[in-house]
C-alpha cells in the first residue's frame, strides 16, 4: 500500500486501506503548459489569484503559508477567517499536502494532496487528490468534485498559463 522510489516521495492509498471508506475521494490530473516551479509557485504564494468559484476576481481571498506547519486559510477581513487546514508536507517544487477541515464546518477531517510532475517540452502535470473522512453533508459532497475540476482545470490552469 505505500510506495516509494529515488525519484517519488513516499505515496499511501489510504482510500484502499482496510476499513477506510472515505466520504470523498477527488481524484484529478490536470496538464499545464507551465514549467512546475511556476505551478508549485501558483499554488503555495498565490492562491488568491485564481482559487474560488470565478477564479481571482471573485474576492474569494486564500491565503497559505508555504511551510510545514502553515496555515491555509479563508481571509474574510476585519479579523474573520475560516482556517481550512495545515501544511502536513512540502517539498518544493513537487508535493504539497494539506491536511484539515477545509471547507467544512462539520466533525471532518479532509487531506490534499498535490503532486507535480514534468512532461515532455517542460510542462506540467497535476496529480491531486482530496480524500475526506467524517461529517461531510450530502448535498456539499455532491459538488466538490466538479468544484476542483473547474478550480483546477480552469482557474489554476489559466493563471499558470496566462501568467509564466
Amino acid at each position: 500500500m505505500t510506495t516509494e522510489s529515488p525519484s517519488q516521495p513516499q505515496q499511501t492509498d489510504w482510500a484502499n486501506a482496510p476499513g477506510f471508506e472515505p466520504a470523498v475521494d477527488v481524484k484529478l490530473e490536470v496538464e499545464m503548459a507551465a514549467a512546475r516551479e511556476r505551478v508549485f509557485r501558483a499554488i503555495t504564494q498565490e492562491l488568491s489569484a485564481w482559487f474560488g468559484p470565478g477564479g481571482g476576481s471573485n474576492g474569494f481571498r486564500m491565503t497559505l503559508e508555504p511551510f510545514a506547519g502553515g496555515r491555509m486559510w479563508r481571509d474574510l477581513g476585519e479579523a474573520g477567517g475560516h482556517l481550512w487546514g495545515l501544511v502536513q508536507v512540502i517539498k518544493p517544487p513537487h508535493l504539497l499536502e494539506i491536511c484539515g477541515p477545509m471547507f467544512v464546518s462539520a466533525p471532518s477531517l479532509s487531506h490534499l494532496s498535490f503532486r507535480l510532475h514534468e512532461t515532455d517540452g517542460g510542462g506540467t502535470r497535476l496529480e491531486f487528490r482530496h480524500l475526506a473522512m467524517g461529517c461531510v453533508p450530502a448535498a456539499m459532497r455532491d459538488g466538490i468534485s466538479e468544484g476542483w475540476q473547474s478550480t483546477l482545470t480552469k482557474e489554476l490552469k489559466h493563471h499558470v498559463e496566462r501568467n509564466h
